[in-house]
């Protein structure tokens, strides 16, 4: 049976969550569910063991010490465990709108597929496995001030490893990083605003100066899924967030993450994850026992 530890959670912050998992894997078919694999960002390190992950279709082998890089468009699985031993990983998983878009410290996790692994001897590789230890060694403790020094690890990793990356790789598509800061700023907009029922793309391309047919069309080139699906999915997520963290009704969370209606939140949930809203938190409660 494979087993996850959550090493730590952020407070009760829906516009800056951020977990730790220690993880170990016994057998191969693990993938992320739709509604996370759409909303976070994560940093995995390989601790032990050796596996091939699938990542757009692509494979990736990695080894204990290499990291991995997945944004929050690309579909992923782990296609592959080598060896009789279980497989241990280590994530860092946060949401983009946790680091301002102006930074550019996020820009890394839109490259290239190439460049989505870090191996022990990319540029700067001793500074950032330094910076994800002392990351997760914050993360595992209770001192004062820890939520502010995971913030300041988290810019200084991710800035890191844009350092590195930005050494070797190059853009996804012309243009790429330009207008991934721009998607960025608008999946931010998104994430604080996902609880106005009004929130579309009407408001949205006046806000930031587009026409909707081009908004529409440049978040999905980007994203490669509609600016609806995005917003949904930021309010299936933080239903889930709000259901795990509270005691709640179903209903009024939904209500409270910009649904309008009761039949409207189950049609999306369901659609979204393949279950009802309370099959879905058991199997998530049972994940992570």
């Amino acid at each position: 049976m494979n087993r996850l530890s959550a090493i730590y959670t952020s407070p009760d912050d829906p516009t800056y969550p951020f977990f730790a998992f220690h993880e170990q894997i016994m057998s191969v078919g693990y993938s992320d569910p739709k509604p996370i694999l759409f909303i976070y960002l994560k940093i995995i390190r390989v601790v032990r063991g050796s596996c091939v992950w699938m990542l757009a279709g692509r494979g990736f082998r990695l080894n204990a010490g290499d990291y991995l890089i997945l944004n929050n468009i690309d579909s992923r699985a782990l296609a592959e465990i080598n060896g009789d031993n279980p497989l241990i990983i280590e994530q860092a998983i946060f949401l983009p709108s946790s680091l301002p878009p102006r930074l550019g410290c996020i820009d890394f996790f839109y490259y290239d597929l190439d460049s989505r692994v870090v191996r022990p001897d990319a540029p700067h590789y001793r500074e950032i496995d330094d910076c994800f230890v002392q990351l997760s060694h914050e993360a595992r403790g209770k001192l004062p001030q820890r939520d502010n020094l995971i913030y300041a690890e988290l810019i200084r990793l991710t800035s890191l490893l844009s350092r590195s990356l930005g050494l070797t790789a190059r853009a996804t598509r012309a243009g790429e990083v330009g207008r991934s800061r721009t998607i960025s700023e608008i999946m931010l907009y998104i994430t604080q605003h996902y609880s106005e029922p009004e929130l579309g793309l009407d408001t949205l391309s006046h806000l930031f100066g587009f026409t909707k047919a081009r908004l529409a069309a440049e978040f999905k080139r980007f994203s490669g899924i509609s600016i609806s699906r995005y917003i949904a999915l930021n309010r299936v997520q933080n239903v889930i967030l709000r259901l795990r963290s509270q005691d709640v009704n179903i209903l009024d969370a939904a209500l409270e993450c910009g649904f309008g209606s009761s039949s409207g939140f189950y049609k999306t949930f369901h659609e979204i994850t393949g279950k009802t809203p309370s099959e879905f938190v058991k199997s998530e409660f049972e994940r992570l026992k």
